[in-house]
């Protein structure tokens, strides 16, 4: 059902979403009431239970639904089907006039925060992946019940991944590689260990991508070490080695260093502690 209901969509949307964001970082434009027309047909068409005016105001909200709408009923596609129709549907709508409301700049105009503007821009560039790319590496491998296993099980250690990114991007942006890197092995870790993992480890691959789409809106000029062919499977393994524990049946995982305001009153890259699932 898969393949079939997404093989022309998949293609159309992704060289469509491309060329618009290519454009809107050259001429920003968003009509606000353009944006809300088109969130609202988003919200009717997916059944957010949200209103239009709200919908970006917290990049968490839509990057939580969309997840959790592709998750929600394990072994079927019908989630996945609708997030990716849906953002499909949206993007259409907005048009490569408008395509700039859901930019950097374009969330930055709105009276975002920088953190809320590189959230909703890397949601919007991540399920540019997960719904064209990724799409057909999860049906090739029939991966897709084992990453929404994951994406469940485990839901609040992958938000305490970006959560601390996002801590330590707004520190020090001069090491956002090193960042980067700790947000890319922290997400990936729990499907690292997940029992139903493919043997060619593309729910690896996977995770390693979604999340580094995701932080291209922020780093453009990131460097992708996420190459199906080149992906460094022995390096994540030393990383589970030290970053991941069962204890009495729980898996626990280790959060990166992160940024934190120390009890005199300093900034301090503190080490963090162990989140159980």
């Amino acid at each position: 059902m898969l393949k079939n209901s997404l093989k022309i969509f998949v293609s159309v949307f992704v060289l469509f979403i491309i060329a618009k964001n290519g454009r809107a970082q050259s001429q920003v434009t968003c009509d606000s009431s353009a944006l809300q027309h088109c969130l609202y047909g988003f919200i009717q068409f997916t059944g957010w239970n949200v209103s239009s005016q709200n919908a970006l105001n917290d990049y968490t909200n839509l990057y939580n639904y969309l997840q959790n709408t592709i998750a929600n009923v394990v072994g079927y596609d019908d989630g996945l089907l609708l997030a990716c129709n849906g953002i499909e549907q949206f993007v259409n709508c907005l048009g490569i006039q408008n395509i700039g409301c859901i930019s950097v700049p374009g969330r930055l105009r709105a009276g975002d925060s920088p953190t809320n503007a590189y959230g909703i821009a890397g949601t919007f560039n991540q399920y540019k992946f997960e719904c064209g790319p990724g799409l057909f590496t999860v049906v090739r491998d029939s991966a897709l019940t084992c990453i929404q296993r994951v994406l469940i099980s485990s839901a609040n250690v992958l938000a305490s991944c970006r959560s601390t990114y996002f801590a330590n991007i707004q520190h020090d942006q001069l090491n956002s590689n090193l960042y980067i890197k700790n947000l890319l092995q922290c997400y990936i870790a729990p499907f690292s260990v997940a029992r139903c993992r493919r043997d060619t480890r593309s729910n690896e691959w996977w995770a390693c991508e979604s999340q580094y789409q995701f932080v291209k809106s922020q780093f453009p000029l990131a460097t992708d070490i996420c190459d199906i062919q080149d992906f460094q499977f022995e390096m994540m393994n030393e990383y589970i080695k030290s970053n991941h524990k069962v204890e009495n049946s729980k898996h626990y995982f280790k959060m990166p260093n992160k940024w934190m305001i120390n009890e005199d009153g300093e900034w301090e890259y503190a080490e963090q502690g162990w989140i159980s699932v």
